[in-house]
């Protein structure tokens, strides 16, 4: 037999109040990198001595993201416009360490999205 006590003075909610916004939020996430799949062959994500080089870049406004999990501090975004294939993250902008680098766009009404975890 399993007894519980519960006190009414203690919240027991265990979702947000914006919890299907939220919902939507991580729907339209997984939708994004579900269409990114398509981009995984072509899209490359690169290590140089000059920094992180994003190579074969889509012909639309990307939105470059790189996270840094042990410092938010180092947390970047950057636009990077259609006109460029290609695009180099300077050495300037990364420490030594891991990174998570994302690179989103929008495509015919449809989100896409690659996440990479490395180590630079």
């Amino acid at each position: 037999m399993i007894q519980i006590e519960t006190k009414d003075s203690l919240n027991h909610t265990l979702v947000t109040k914006e919890y299907y916004k939220q919902e939507l939020k991580t729907e339209q996430h997984l939708t994004a990198l579900k269409n990114g799949r398509q981009w995984i062959d072509s899209l490359q994500i690169l290590i140089s001595t000059e920094g992180v080089l994003l190579k074969k870049l889509p012909k639309h406004t990307v939105l470059v993201e790189g996270y840094r999990p042990s410092n938010n501090l180092l947390d970047f975004s950057i636009e990077v416009p259609l006109t460029k294939e290609n695009y180099l993250i300077p050495t300037s902008v990364l420490q030594r360490g891991r990174w998570n680098i994302n690179v989103s766009w929008q495509q015919d009404n449809q989100p896409y999205r690659i996440e990479k975890q490395l180590y630079y």
